[in-house]
């Protein structure tokens, strides 16, 4: 194997698949990850292996890197319960945008890994990514401890995130209104 083989490889495919999904009119998602650049001259600095054919033919970068919140379970291993990780708020932030100006917001969603009855379904929490991507648009506004204001709301204002995540539930066609807004 040659020093910089996998690069060579992938710069070729990457620079193929680029430009048929390009003609086709498809998106392409790649999935990398990220390493702590050795090079730089600062802390923080991270680098993306595999060549520089995915760093220049990528045009929106987004990285998802875990958040201090962790959700656990208690469970009975043996004579004493322990904690089990189940999931844990993620954050997602568009570090390159070619497409359109970035606004610099970051994203926080609550992601599970595993089915339990207190924190429900595998995948991302969708009633607290709809919460929290309509206050960063402006959609939901937050005032206080937990005042929750929308004009679809009763009387326009919810008070505390349960109550807002049970009124989406029960209301589907709110739910997808506040999505759209």
């Amino acid at each position: 194997a040659l020093m910089g083989g996998n690069s060579k490889l992938i710069t070729e495919g990457v620079r193929r698949i680029v430009m048929r999904s390009f003609k086709n009119n498809v998106g392409i998602i790649f999935l990398n990850q990220i390493r702590d650049d050795l090079k730089a001259t600062y802390a923080g600095s991270v680098s993306v292996p595999g060549g520089h054919a995915i760093q220049h033919f990528c045009p929106v970068w987004i990285h998802v890197k875990p958040h201090s919140d962790r959700y656990t379970i208690k469970v009975q291993t043996g004579d004493k319960p322990t904690d089990l990780i189940v999931g844990r708020k993620l954050v997602a932030h568009i570090t390159r945008n070619k497409l359109s100006e970035g606004t610099g917001y970051k994203a926080l969603f609550n992601y599970f890994q595993k089915d339990t009855e207190q924190f429900g379904p595998v995948g991302i929490d969708k009633e607290f990514d709809i919460i929290s991507t309509g206050m960063v648009s402006g959609v939901i506004r937050k005032e206080g401890k937990g005042d929750y204001f929308h004009p679809l709301f009763p009387n326009g204002k919810l008070y505390g995130q349960p109550k807002v995540i049970k009124f989406l539930n029960e209301n589907p066609k709110a739910y997808e209104q506040v999505r759209k807004d």
